[in-house]
């Protein structure tokens, strides 16, 4: 007993998910989807939703959540992977009423193609299109007809109730252009080319689908089933945010970069090595060629990833080593100081003054005219001072009068002396 326990724990844990929840592979909006009832492939998206996606919806682990409540997917990825539940796709609508001959036209549609071995696709017309509404006429045995428009039908193969079927090739400015209501008629079938959605459903359904769902509105694709629940509660369209999931780990996050390769790099060639061994090593040809630079050969590794060669325009990478500035060359003995320069004759003689001839002029002329002047004045001031009374006068001394009277006499006869001598003055001027 205790062996078989050990064996099936260790198959549970072999046959457990490494990863659970899978891998998100895309994320995306979804403008509407309608998660209708009751069939299982009820519920649609609108394919203008889905024009133009790198993607398809068929065959892929979908979840849906609301875009007002992004985090909540429904189901979860771990319960689509667990449960093996893939989407399939219906892109044209098809009455379960028209299912049921769907065998029956495929054989007309080959018979009358001529060719029994000829596939579907290559030999049969499109689900939904006018050859497709015939052959459903006649398997129903019915009258068939085509319209290029029917009053209250949308566009597409359908059944009236008088026993006719037709196919109206278009609708337009009408309630019920683009959906399946139809006034006196039922929809059979509508094409690819006309049907402006896609249903979706699961590849199978646990019997605990579905799953944690908003209340009771069953959000999850094809979870309504039950009509009384469906029309108790709102079901308005509105925008999804659709995850892809893949049964795979998450991818990790890639491992760093290696180090740049530090390798010299001079005048645009790079990486140098010194030895053709180190520039194999790290040549993906295991091959090198020779660089030289200033007269040093070098070793470039050829095919390198990244690697430049010298040429306008080039520049070595931030991280590579340059090669070390050349030294300068040694300087040699200083030049011996030159010889003093011999002595110069000496300086000649400044040649003797000569005064100018104006200078000449006014020393001759005049220096002797300003004396004589000085002098005329001199005597014309002597003259003029001593002729006037007052300054002559003097105070008379008391002498005898004997001599008194000679002094007069004597002073007559000088006055008279003086008086002729400036008289005589007086008429030489």
């Amino acid at each position: 007993m205790v062996p078989f326990v050990i064996l099936f724990v260790l198959v549970q844990v072999v046959g457990a998910r490494e990863c659970p929840s899978g891998r998100l592979e895309r994320e995306f909006h979804i403008a509407s989807y309608a998660p209708s009832c009751c069939e299982s492939d009820s519920s649609w998206v609108l394919k203008s939703s889905l024009a133009g996606a790198p993607f398809t919806l068929e065959g892929s682990y979908l979840t849906l959540a609301p875009a007002t409540q992004p985090d909540k997917e429904m189901p979860t990825s771990a319960y689509l992977l667990e449960n093996d539940m893939k989407v399939l796709t219906r892109p044209y609508y098809l009455h379960a009423d028209a299912e049921a001959h769907v065998s029956a036209i495929d054989t007309m549609l080959t018979a009358e193609a001529g060719s029994e071995n000829a596939t579907a696709s290559a030999a049969l017309p499109e689900l939904g299109a006018e050859g497709w509404c015939r052959a459903l006429a006649t398997a129903m045995n019915m009258t068939f007809e085509s319209k290029a428009s029917s009053n209250g039908a949308p566009a597409g193969c359908i059944k009236y109730n008088d026993g006719r079927i037709l196919y109206v090739a278009g609708c337009t400015n009408h309630a019920n252009c683009g959906t399946l209501t139809c006034n006196g008629c039922e929809v059979m079938a509508i094409s690819d080319a006309l049907y402006p959605y896609v249903h979706v459903w699961y590849s199978n359904y646990p019997a605990s689908y579905p799953e944690g769902e908003l209340g009771s509105t069953n959000f999850s694709i094809g979870a309504n089933r039950n009509k009384g629940v469906y029309d108790t509660y709102a079901h308005p369209d509105g925008a999804v945010v659709g995850r892809i999931y893949t049964d795979q780990c998450p991818t990790p996050p890639s491992p760093p970069p290696p180090p740049p390769v530090e390798a010299l790099c001079v005048d645009g060639d790079w990486p140098l090595y010194e030895t053709a061994e180190a520039a194999n090593g790290v040549s993906p040809a295991h091959a090198s060629e020779e660089r030289v630079h200033f007269h040093i050969t070098y070793h470039m590794p050829k095919d390198f990833p990244g690697g430049t060669k010298a040429g306008p325009g080039v520049f070595c990478p931030a991280h590579a080593k340059h090669h070390p500035p050349l030294l300068p060359p040694s300087p040699g003995h200083p030049p011996a100081n030159p010889p003093p320069p011999p002595p110069g004759a000496p300086p000649s003689a400044p040649p003797p003054y000569r005064m100018s001839p104006v200078t000449s002029a006014l020393l001759i002329f005049l220096i002797p005219a300003a004396v004589l002047v000085c002098l005329c004045v001199g005597v014309v001031t002597w003259m003029l001072h001593w002729r006037e009374p007052e300054i002559r006068a003097r105070p008379a001394a008391k002498v005898p009068q004997a001599s008194l009277s000679l002094s007069i006499n004597a002073n007559t006869n000088k006055n008279n002396a003086v008086s002729s001598q400036v008289r005589f003055s007086q008429l030489a001027l």
